[in-house]
């Protein structure tokens, strides 16, 4: 059986420490991505609505109930 060296563990361990951090951090960066491209896509989509409806057909309602 081989017995393991303190530095071997706390190698081991700071590896495995390090490849858990960059894990989280990309996970981070992913998820951060996602709400900004959500949060872009909800932002164009609300000008393309706040245009249409500014920009679209006006209907004179009054005019049309007295014909």
């Amino acid at each position: 059986m081989n017995s393991l060296s303190t530095k071997t563990v706390v190698e081991q361990m700071t590896y495995e420490l390090a490849a858990r951090r960059r894990a989280t951090a990309s996970r981070r960066a992913a998820y951060l991505a996602l709400a900004r491209a959500i949060v872009l896509s909800d932002e164009c989509r609300e000008r393309l609505v706040s245009r249409g409806v500014l920009g679209g057909p006006h209907f004179d309602w009054e005019s049309a109930e007295a014909a």
